[in-house]
């Protein structure tokens, strides 16, 4: 990301979880001095010193309101996500299609400038080795709300404040 390290802030949803986790100390790592962490619960792990905490839910519009009002970040790494493979598809829509979905209307009325959204490998078809010309066709449901989020924000692509990372 070409931020000011010193002065912008850096948001990372889904802190709590192994990858959100990662995330916070490479960031810390990297000279990043402004990092907030969410999630729903604080993690359980020591985070970096530089780090803040803030409760913040993807799904409830007024939650990530107040957190981008108080925190200004110039970029959200959006983590947060179910990652079960027998989660009820509403859950699933709720938190991993729409949840980013609240993030970038609000980010774009508080001027975050980009947003890093983590979809999944999941969305490919088949088992094989993959490429990202591999064929698209999710066979259980984490996989179908992978994809469908990243449709919707498809519709939005032509702004360049996003970035769809398949890992």
């Amino acid at each position: 990301m070409g931020f000011d390290k010193k002065n912008d802030c850096v948001a990372v949803t889904g802190a709590s979880g192994f990858v959100g986790g990662r995330a916070l100390y490479k960031l810390s790592q990297d000279g990043y001095e402004h990092i907030v962490a969410t999630d729903l619960n604080k993690p359980d792990f020591e985070m970096p010193k530089n780090v803040q905490f803030e409760s913040m839910d993807i799904t409830n519009k007024n939650s990530i309101e107040t957190f981008l009002s108080k925190y200004k970040p110039t970029a959200i790494i959006n983590i947060a996500a179910i990652f079960n493979f027998t989660t009820p598809w509403e859950l699933l829509n709720n938190v991993n299609v729409e949840g980013p979905i609240n993030l970038l209307d609000a980010g774009k009325r508080h001027g975050l400038e980009h947003l890093v959204q983590i979809s999944s490998g999941t969305v490919y078809k088949g088992n094989k080795m993959l490429t990202e010309d591999s064929p698209l066709g999710p066979i259980e449901p984490y996989g179908k709300s992978k994809l469908e989020m990243e449709k919707k924000l498809a519709e939005y692509i032509t702004d360049p404040m996003i970035t769809i990372l398949r890992p």
